[in-house]
Order: C-alpha cells, then structure tokens, then sequence
C-alpha cells in the first residue's frame, strides 16, 4: 500500500492506495470521502497531465504521489462554448489571475502570452520567445520555496541567513519553546553551522537549488519519522512541551528531470493559521501543527501551488482583451489548485503548445551541437589509441627511472595499499616535482630572460614542429631585446619525453603514455572546462583512480569543483577500450551540473557513447570484464560524495595572475567543502527533570541548608536564611517546612521547583527575595494551574489557560521563562490586603510579535494589568511601543517600548499617587493613589477578543514588595535582570549567519572587562587568533586578565597588541582563497598589528558606524576560514563630545567636523612634516568653517594635543611637542563617526 495526497476545494486528503489499482478505484474512493459524482471526476498530476481511468499508481503516482481533484460541475468564469476562440486571445480568458503554462514571450522583461505578443505590444518593440535555459530556470527558481526549516528558541530567534521567517508560533497558545517555520526562495547560499551552546546542529545536503513540491505534515510517536520520497525535517513542533504526539514536517522536492523541463508544480508560498480562519486561494494541510493539547488553537499549514513555467500574462500595459475578461471577484485567485475543470483542460492544451515550441527550438540548436560533439568524442577515442604503440611504450619506460620509484615505494611510512598503487602514487610525485615542468611563458631563446609576452598563434612551421604534431604553436615576444620565441603545442607524447614542459595538455599526455608503460590501465580525461588529466585502474580498490600529476593528486576528483571552484559540464575518459562520460565522479552536485550541459541530449549522448565504444572489437572475455566494471563504476558515479581534505584547495599549477584569471585558485566552493548546507535547523534540547527529586533537595536545604551562603542566604526555603532569626524555633520550624513541601508536591512542576532552590548570591532573583515581599512568583512552571509562590508565604496564584515556560531573555538565566497571556482566557490571578498606602508591584515584562494572521496589527491599546477595589480599577495597557496606565477618567503614555525587549515595570503606590517605572526610569504619575485597609485584586489579562493579531505579553518574576522601591533600588534590579544589547556581527561578504553567537562572555558590554590585547598566529597563513579581556572594577594592579577563546590550527609566529586605555579595534582587513592568508588589525589609535602572508584576495569587513570590536569567531579545520567579528558601539570621545556641545546647527558642526578632519589626516599621515604642526585660526578657510564652533573648537584641538598660540596678529593650534599621534587618530574616528551618525 501507498498514500497519495489528493487536492479537492482547498483540502488536502491524505489516501492509502493499492499500487496494483487503477484510478477508476481510487475514484469510488474520493466519491465516498468528498461525494464527487465519479462520472464529473478530473484528475490531475502534479505535471498538468490528465489521469485516465485504466491507469495504475505506478504510471501516476510514483515519482509524485499528489494530484489535483476537479469537477466539471464545478463553476468558473471561463466557459469553451462561449469563448470558442481562447486559442487565439489572451490567456487571461481561460484563467484571469492563475498562473498557466503556455507559449510565452518577453516584452521588455515581462513575460506575456503570444496572442497578447502579436498585437497588443507596441509596435517597433522586440518581442522575444521565452526559451527554456539556465537562466530562465534561475529566474524561475527565486519565484518558489527552495528551502525550509524550522527553529526554536525565543519570539525574535535568529532564522538561517536569507530565510523568511513564518511569523506564527507553533506552539501557539501551548507552554514551551517558540518553534516557527522559515523558508527561503531562490539559490541564496546559507550560511551554516551554528554555533548557540545546548543546541544540536542538523545538516542536509543534496539538490538544494530545486524548488519544494510539497509539505507534508506527520503526526508520529517515531523520534523522526521517514516517509517514502520525502525529508523530514528532525524538529518536533512539539518540542519542549508535555505532548506525547510528535509532530513534523516533511518536504518534497520538484523530480531534477521535471525541474530541467520546467514541467510541474511548486511551492510559491506557504502559511500558518488556525482551523477556524482558513485563508482563500490557499490549501490545508489536514493535521494540526498543535496536535497533542487540550484546549490548544488548532493551526495547520497552508501553502500556494503554481505551475513552475506558468506566469499571468496582461503586465505588459492596456490589453486590447481587455474588455472580454471576466474579473468576478470569485475568480479572483493566485493558485493553479483553485482552477475548474474546464481551465485545467484549457491549461493542459496551453502547456503543450509551449512544449511544441521548446522542442523544435532545442532540435534546431542539438542538430548542429550534437554532430560536432560526436566528432569532437570519435577523435578523442581515435586519439588515444596512440599510447597502446609498443614504440612510445618503450621510450617511456627507458625515461622512467623505475628502481627509484619502486625504492621510494618500499621506503615510504604510509603506503598505499598494495606496492602497484604506491609506485603509482610515486610516479606521479616523480613527474610533478622531478621530470616536468609548467609553462607560463618561455625564456628569450636570445638573451634568456623571462616574463616573455604572447603576441599571436599560428600553425606549425618548422619540421620539427610538424612531427611533434604540435596542434599550433605560441610566439612570445622578449621585453628586453624584442626577439620573437615559439612554444610549440606538441601532441606527440614521446617528443614531450623530450621538451618535457607544457601545459595540462602536455602533462596529461605524457603522463598517460608513462602510466601505459608501466602497464597501468590507463584513461585519458577531457574535461570541456579546459582541463585534462588521467585516470589509473587499481584492482585492490577495483574501481579508476583519478591522477593529476599537474597537482600532484591521487584519488582526489572532487579537487575541481570544490577545490578549484569549477562549474563543470563534460568529462570524458577514453581509453583503447572505451570511451565514458565520468562527469559523475568530479561533482557532488550532479543536478546542477546538468544545467550546463546544453550540447546534447542526454539520452542522445548515452547512444552515441554506446554507438562508439560498439566499434570496438573485444575478445568475449574482455567484454565481460569490462561489462562487469561498467556496473560497478554506474553505482560508484551515482553514490553522494564527501569531499577529502585535500580536495579543498585551489589550484597550483600555473602563474598566480594565470590561475586567477580562470577563477580556479580556489574560494568558496572550497571554503564550504563537505557538500552544499542547505539546512541549518536548530533542535533544542529538553531535560527531564524529577520532580520529586526536586523536592528531596528543598526539603533537605530547608532543614539542613541548601547552599554554601550560610547566614547570607536570603531563600525562605534554606535553612541558613531562618534560624538567624530572633526566636528560631527549631521544632516548630521543621513542622512548618514539611507542612510546605505537602503543600507544594500536588501544585508545582518541576521547573516551577527549580525556582525554589537557593539563588546565585547577587543575581536577580536573590535581590528580590533580600525584600520585603508578600509574595513572588517567578513563573517557571509548566502546565501548572497553581504559581508557585517563592517568597515562603504560600501565597500562591492562579494561572488560567496559560502558555507557561515561553523564554522570556534574563541576565544570567538561559532557561528564564515566562506566562504568555496570548488569549483573553489565559490570565494570572490573585488578590491581596492592602494595609498600607505603601507597596510595589514588579514584574519583568516583554512583548512578543507571533501574528497568526495576516491581519495589520490593531493599533488600540490593549490592556494587561487590571488593579482593582470594590470602588475603582486601574489598568497598565500597551499599543504598539508604548505603555498607558488609565485611573478612572485619566489616562498617561509616555514610555516607548519596543519588542522583544525585557523590560522591569513597577508600580509603586505611595500616599500622594501611584508612580510607575520601567527599567528604573519614571514612567507616568497618576495622582490618586490606591486607598489602604482594602481588598486589590491583581490580573494579568489582555482584554482584546482575539491577540493573535498584535503583540502579545510574557509576564515573569511578578513581586508584591511591602514598601515603595526607590529608583536606585530598582536600577539595580535592573542591573540584575535585563540583559544587555546583543552584539553586532559582521563578515568578509557583508552578511553573516543570524544564528551565529558570540562564545565570549567577556565581550559582552556590561562584562565588566575590555578587550586588552589581541594575539595572531602567522607563517605563510593565518593560524589564529586569542582574544585578552581585562577586568574594569578593579584598577591598576588589582585588575584581572581573563583569556578568551584560542582561535588556533598551529603554534606558529604569535604578534600580539596590547591595547592602551581608550584604545579599541576599528578596522578588520585581511587576505583570503580558499582559507584565511592573513588578518590585520587596525585601532582608534591608528596602530596596526598583521599576521600571514600575501596569498589570496584582499577582504575588508566593515563595521558598523561607530562600533568597536570586541570579540571574533572563525571556522577552524586544517586551516582558518569564515572570520566574523562582534562588535558594540564604541564610547564617544572628548572631540565627539566637544562637537555635540557645540551651540551652532548640526549642519554647520558636520561642516567643521569635515574641516577638521582635512587638518589631523595631514597630520596623521605625515607627523614628521612640521608644517602639518601649526595650524593657522585665522585663514579664511579656518574662519569660514571651523570658528562656526565658538569655543568647541578650543576643545576640539586640546583634545588633540594642540595649544593655542599667538603670534602678532594671528591666532595658531599648535602640536605640542613630543605628543604622540595617538590623540589624532582618536580624533578622526570620533570626527568621522560624527560625521556618519
């Protein structure tokens, strides 16, 4: 039994089928299921072809098992009896918004239908046929969804580079991790791995560039389900919840052969929404992504499927049509699914009319190709018949110094696996560094000097050249003494015995007539992208070998496409034997490859191949052998490949200047060797905590300590915060802690226990419990119903239809989570005894964007914190950036905020009002304040009917402290809790994988520790890179040194830079192939310390304006690649402070800040010059742009070592002697940081 998806009225159904029925059967099925009258069935393939009744599975279905359903009663505004002419009008007739397949035509970049092309174009416009080529297919291909992935972690987690993130959680509504579903259009690269800590990194590799047919959802208890034909992304959308059902999608791609032809159905975009608001034109998964939870909103996925080759034609301008469309709103839809019967057969007509089209046109350009390619390999089989001459044989072989070899073989540490491969492995090595040489350009035969230029090519002249069978011959002329000098292009392999120097083609040649005459089985290989080398057969590893001796390689194939970064299309092997196309064995992408084979037909060169090695005479046991080998080396060519080490270099053979100019000396096809990351899906893991043993271990602490704090301890749950206290009663107090620990087992999780545990001396959660609390609820537990209370006083809360456990970011805490109150029905509730006017309410707050429609959001403020009496109410509400706090008729906003950040809020009550904070600053006053001696209920609730379509709250840490926190106190809460800004990264190319972290928590801005010194490590390369922080609480001597993370792949040249106080790194540049060659590192101060050498191209990273580097991370494995850097902003000097305190228009201090910069850059470029020292204030250059300042300008230049001086009548800045230019070069960054912000 299979299953097949089938698309009826925007539904997917899911059908189990017998392969061996037809679909007349699986018609009764879908008459049965969905009460379409067998008789007005049309089914259709993903390919637009009509399925017919006698047809079985394996004709429809087994290479894409979905099929579209339509009815002819269905109704459309398209109708053949009416619009009998559709063939000759515009194609919006039969389909007015619906992509379709058909002959199409270019008008000035618009793809339009040829009707439209014949007569509605203006006239005098070239209106070209659209043709089926790599670069129609590239453009086509960034219209579909070619990538997705699902990640996990916070509401703003970082998605892969060049993904668009599906902005709906997938666990919409349910405790646990934020899980969203991201996708990617087009062929942008992904940057790939990961590198956040406590995650698990999973990669795919393989036909990354075809576009997704289809998403499938899976409900499944397996760890990661496998469903036939299709990838399953390892993330469970359940993940980090209670759930026992898994969850997953999986993904189907277009077939390489449909893709190529443009023929079939793709993915153009896809949705998350709920059950009960389903989104027209687009198609329902069946299952639920929330599967698994009581209670939980039901989503499901949406998607929209388009013909990949089908386009809306009427873009081109007035359609003379026009006035015969139909542009009822019913028809009103984007997706192919939504189409009638009638449409799909019009469709069907169309699109063979395209194939018409694109076949005669590829007949007329294979007829010419395809001869000159068959004679092109006829040639090249006839060619290499030259090395079976037992004559070159025996040349060969009397050149070869063969006891050296065999010597060398016995001799070597770490053979090959048998002597015949080592000696192989030895003559390569023998031909590259001791017998041939390369050629860039000849030596003056008259004076001898190098560097001769190429002027022309011609034909063989002399009779030297004519038997050498030289193919043309090169003539270079000498820069010194104007003398002409020939490089003959030689072909025959013993005459190359002689010169031995050449090119690839040389080497190749001769290297294969050596490898015949050692009586090695030997191919020579063409590769069309200009490149020839040989392969050697090895009976131990019973397969070819690949040898080029020009880069002395063995066994290494993918060196071209991942080493060299070679686009290839033709290789060829011939022998005496046979002749094979071995393209398979030199690319790991073959999908792609086949896009640049554009000669021939493949089906046409593997009978032409088989057509030429037929003129082969074989005795039959030859022809066994070597049938036997063809089997095995067509599954060898078919196998995935990974590349070697070795196979990630550039090219070596040929002048530098050569090499570049061909693009093969390697980059980043090398930099990301081991095969195309298509996929960096990031998989949170979860541990299973006991909650029993949680409550042994509160339990003990509270009656024997739970932690090394001993009397400073603050934990109403430890021990050693009780029995300091007057009037310790140690019996009572033991009958108290079991009496709580009953209290507790039946209410909180395990994580909620968690939260009782001793705290961190000085972290945020042991400064709230150092107050005077009523209760705490730090808002760590799962699926509980109660909130624990962590103050002690068993004033626990009551959470209704909550999320729990949804992250909320805490300084600190990784696992810090929250209460998302996402639906007017989840709320967290309790009431308490005002006995004084006096009181503070905190809580840590963030506000999430988790849309699950497509809605604008509402910009009405919706409140979530509801303070109430039986006589008055007061509410803290929230509109998109801002916080409102409404007492009876008055209402104050006046705090921005924005998403996805933490923020602290307290209201704090006194006897003159209420008073609110946000992160320690004042908020908004409200001049009534709450009465004493009353009953105040506290809920935490959104009031809007449905917040699915705005910002939404996670409430944390929420605190009823008996007193008025002042704003010292709650600076330092803040201190405590909210994490500082994230770092900015960036990298060579100027984007960086958005999921990358910095690993160094001393980089960090609040750290309390600078960036001190930096050390590289050089040779001929870029080895590495450490990092030094210095501790800034303490000062002088005191101070800590903190190493950071070695960076390192060899213990070579170190250089190190000690930093200055005040000095900061602010330019990162280097040099870079297929790895790193060398970084340099420049300062505020203008000192720079480099390492490595000058291989490569040259890289600049830039950085933000303004910013200073403070920590850097690499990709590290034979050599160093992938340098990022993390930065923040830089502090602002005394020139920059200078320049914002001047009294003149910004515009006018921009104008001085450029001046200014002209002085110190004489200066800094030139310090020795003592004219750049004096700088005269009373010029009129000086007066019209830099006296605007007034006496910022005096600051400016004492700033910058200058005195004021006068001498007579005029006025000067002069450097003071001695100075050093580091002050100079602080300025121009804080002048050109001025200038920028």
């Amino acid at each position: 039994m299979e299953h097949i998806t089938v698309v009826y009225a925007g539904q997917e159904h899911d059908l189990e089928v017998d392969v061996e029925d037809t679909a007349a059967v699986l018609s009764f099925q879908l008459f049965s299921l969905l009460g379409v009258d067998v008789d007005s069935q049309h089914l259709v393939t993903c390919t637009g072809r009509t399925v017919l009744p006698d047809e079985t599975y394996a004709s429809f279905a087994a290479s894409s098992p979905w099929l579209l359903l339509s009815s002819s009663s269905d109704g459309s505004s398209f109708n053949p009896s009416i619009d009998v002419d559709w063939h000759e009008s515009c194609s919006r007739l039969v389909a007015p918004h619906v992509p379709l397949v058909q002959p199409a035509f270019s008008a000035n970049g618009t793809p339009v239908c040829q009707s439209c092309a014949m007569t509605c174009c203006s006239q005098g416009s070239l209106v070209m046929p659209i043709q089926n080529n790599v670069e129609t297919r590239d453009r086509i291909r960034g219209q579909f969804i070619c990538e997705v992935d699902l990640v996990v972690g916070a509401a703003d987690v970082a998605v892969p580079h060049g993904f668009t993130k599906v902005p709906v959680d997938l666990n919409h509504s349910v405790s646990g991790p934020f899980i969203f579903l991201c996708y990617k259009k087009g062929t942008t690269p992904v940057l790939c791995p990961s590198y956040l800590q406590n995650l698990i990194v999973h990669v795919s590799t393989g036909g990354s560039t075809r576009p997704i047919a289809h998403i499938k959802v899976v409900h499944s208890s397996d760890i990661v389900p496998q469903v036939k034909g299709y990838t399953t992304i390892p993330v469970n959308c359940n993940t980090g919840t209670t759930s026992a059902v898994g969850v997953y999608l999986c993904y189907r791609r277009v077939p390489a052969a449909d893709f190529r032809a443009l023929q079939g159905l793709a993915l153009q975009s896809v949705a998350i929404s709920p059950s009960s608001s389903p989104i027209e034109g687009m198609v329902q998964s069946p299952l639920d992504l929330n599967a698994g939870h009581a209670g939980a909103t039901p989503l499901h996925l949406y998607s929209s499927t388009n013909p990949l080759a089908g386009f809306v034609c009427g873009n081109h301008g007035m359609c003379l049509f026009e006035p015969r469309l139909r542009l009822d709103k019913t028809s009103e839809t984007d997706s192919w699914t939504e189409l009638s019967s009638h449409q799909l057969q019009a469709a069907t007509q169309l699109d063979a009319a395209l194939r018409r089209q694109w076949q005669a046109s590829d007949a007329k350009h294979f007829e010419q190709e395809e001869a000159r390619l068959k004679q092109m390999l006829a040639g090249q089989l006839q060619n290499t018949l030259k090395y079976e001459r037992r004559d070159y044989q025996a040349r060969a072989l009397a050149t070869i110094p063969m006891p050296l070899l065999q010597e060398r073989a016995r001799a070597n540490p770490t053979p090959q696996p048998t002597p015949e491969d080592e000696v192989l492995r030895q003559l390569i090595r023998w031909f590259k560094h001791e017998f041939f040489t390369w050629m860039n350009s000849p030596n003056c035969h008259a004076c001898g000097q190098p560097n001769t230029q190429s002027i022309r090519q011609e034909g063989p002249v002399t009779p030297e050249e004519v038997a050498g069978e030289a193919s043309r011959v090169e003539v270079y002329q000498c820069g010194h003494c104007r003398a002409l000098t020939r490089f003959p292009r030689y072909n025959d392999p013993t005459k190359l015995l002689e010169t031995r120097t050449g090119r690839c083609g040389e080497w190749a040649n001769c290297f294969t007539l050596c490898c015949r005459a050692l009586g090695y089985e030997a191919r020579y290989v063409h590769d069309f992208t200009d490149h020839v080398w040989t392969e050697v057969y090895s009976p131990h590893h019973e397969r070819w070998l690949h040898c080029d001796p020009c880069e002395d390689q063995l066994d290494c194939p993918l060196t071209y496409e991942v080493g060299w970064g070679k686009k290839l299309s033709y290789i060829f092997a011939t022998s005496c034997d046979e002749l094979v196309d071995v393209v398979r064995r030199y690319t790991q992408d073959f999908d792609s490859l086949l896009d640049r084979r554009t000669m021939a037909r493949e089906e046409w060169l593997q009978q032409t191949i088989a057509e030429l090695n037929r003129t082969k005479a074989h005795s039959p046991g030859r022809q066994e052998v070597l049938r036997h080998r063809a089997l095995a080396e067509a599954v060898e060519l078919s196998a995935v490949k990974t590349a070697k080490a070795h196979e990630t270099v550039g090219r070596i053979s040929g002048s530098k200047e050569w090499r570049d100019s061909r693009e093969e000396s390697g980059g980043t096809a090398a930099a990301t060797a081991g095969g195309s990351l298509a996929s960096a899906t990031l998989l949170a893991t979860t541990t299973s905590v006991d909650a029993n043993q949680h409550l042994k271990t509160l339990l003990e602490g509270m009656l024997k300590g739970g932690c090394a704090n001993d009397t400073s301890c603050v934990n109403p749950f430890c021990l050693y915060a009780r029995n300091s206290r007057a009037g310790f009663d140690v019996t009572a107090y033991t009958a108290e802690s079991i009496q709580a620990i009953m209290v507790l087992q039946p209410l909180a999780s395990p994580e909620g226990l968690r939260s009782l545990l001793c705290p961190t001396p000085g972290s945020f959660r042991a400064l709230v419990l150092a107050l005077p609390l009523v209760f705490y609820w730090p808002l760590q537990d799962h699926d509980a119903s109660a909130v624990v209370d962590a103050s002690g006083h068993g004033h626990h809360g009551t959470a209704t239809q909550c999320a729990l456990r949804k992250p909320l970011l805490v300084k600190d805490d990784a696992q810090a989570t929250g209460a998302l109150l996402s639906t007017m029905a989840a709320s967290l509730r309790t009431t308490v005894q005002v006995t004084s006017e006096s009181w503070t309410l905190l809580f840590l707050v963030r506000w999430v964007g988790t849309s699950a429609s497509t809605a604008s959001s509402s910009t009405a403020p919706i409140a979530f914190l509801r303070l109430a009496t039986s006589d008055a109410s007061w509410t803290l509400s929230y509109s998109p950036s801002t916080l409102q706090f409404h007492w009876g008729d008055h209402a104050t906003s006046l705090t921005t905020l924005a998403l996805h950040s933490t923020y602290l809020v307290a209201v704090v009550s006194t006897s003159v009002g209420v008073v609110g904070f946000v992160n320690g600053q004042e908020s908004f006053r409200a001049a009534t304040p709450i009465p004493a001696a009353s009953s105040l209920d506290i809920a935490f609730q959104v009031d809007a009917p449905d917040s699915r379509h705005g910002p939404v709250p996670i409430v944390s840490h929420v605190a009823w402290v008996i007193q008025p926190l002042s704003a010292p106190l709650l600076q330092a809460l803040v201190r405590a809790s909210i994490p500082p800004p994230k770092l900015s990264k960036s990298g060579p190319d100027g984007t960086v994988d958005p999921s990358l972290e910095c690993l160094e928590t001393e980089a960090v801005e609040d750290s309390g520790c600078r960036l001190s010194s930096v050390h590289l490590w050089a040779g001929d390369f870029f080895d590495g890179l450490q990092c030094e922080y210095t501790t800034t609480q303490e000062a002088g001597p005191t101070a800590r040194v903190v190493p950071g993370r070695a960076w390192t792949v060899a213990n070579s040249t170190k250089h190190s830079l000690t930093l200055m106080d005040g000095e900061f790194i602010t330019h990162v540049r280097g040099r870079r192939g297929a790895w790193m060659d060398q970084l340099s590192l420049t300062t505020n101060f203008g000192r720079t310390v480099a390492g490595g050498g000058n291989g490569g191209g040259q890289f600049d990273i830039a950085l933000p304006v303004g910013h200073m580097v403070r920590a850097f991370h690499f990709d590290l494995g034979d050599h160093v690649t992938s340098p990022v850097v993390f930065t923040c902003p830089a502090p602002r000097g005394l020139v920059f402070a200078a320049l914002e305190k001047a009294t003149c228009e910004k515009a006018v201090a921009v104008q001085a800040a450029q001046a200014v910069t002209r002085y110190l850059t004489n200066l800094a470029n030139d310090p020795a010059n003592p004219k750049f020292h004096k700088i005269k204030c009373t010029n009129a250059f000086f007066e019209k742009n830099v006296s605007p300042l007034g006496n910022a300008a005096d600051d400016i230049f004492a700033a910058c070592e200058f005195s004021r001086a006068v001498e007579g009548s005029d006025v000067f800045f002069v450097f003071r002697a001695g100075a050093a230019t580091h002050a100079i070069h602080a300025a121009l960054f804080d002048l050109a940081v001025f200038v920028q912000v």
